[in-house]
């Protein structure tokens, strides 16, 4: 184990100085990343809570935000390294809310994150593909729903450029 402001003292584990804490250990071939979130005092019993777990599986579980910083457009890619014809690349978002109205999705934000006014939600609520034009209350502002049996509910007028074509009309 390495560890910063915490000792084990054969019954606890204990701040060594007023400060927050940290520990890295390895245990069974997994790796264990952990932190205290508040400053304890010096011999104070520290909480660690595992804020990155690597298994040996070769999956990851983080605890808290993932932040991705970079100075480059490009911020995050997902590849998927399997050549076969019948594999796809996507990333799976779920809920735990334990019902059928609050869903999952993508939020496009201003610097406010999801408190900010403007943005964008796209996501799945009871089964339907919702687009709406508030990242902050998107059940508000519901654009375009795309049911899960194929009708699409604009909530405006439809605009087309081009040359609008009809199959089964």
């Amino acid at each position: 184990n390495l560890s910063s402001n915490l000792y084990w003292d054969d019954s606890a584990t204990k701040y060594i100085m007023t400060d927050q804490a940290s520990q890295y250990k390895q245990l069974d071939g997994e790796h264990y990343f952990q932190v205290t979130s508040v400053t304890g005092n010096a011999g104070d019993t520290i909480t660690l809570s595992t804020a990155l777990r690597i298994k040996n599986d070769l999956s990851a579980t983080f605890a808290g935000k993932i932040s991705i910083q970079k100075s480059q457009e490009k911020l995050l890619l997902v590849e998927n390294l399997n050549t076969g014809t019948s594999q796809y690349a996507y990333v799976e978002i779920q809920s735990n809310a334990g019902n059928s109205t609050h869903g999952s999705g993508v939020a496009f934000t201003d610097s406010g994150g999801m408190d900010g006014t403007s943005g964008a939600y796209v996501g799945s609520i009871n089964n339907n593909l919702e687009f709406c034009t508030s990242a902050s209350s998107p059940s508000n502002n519901v654009r375009l729903t795309i049911a899960s049996d194929g009708n699409a509910t604009f909530a405006g007028d439809v605009t087309v450029a081009g040359d609008v074509k009809a199959d089964n009309f």
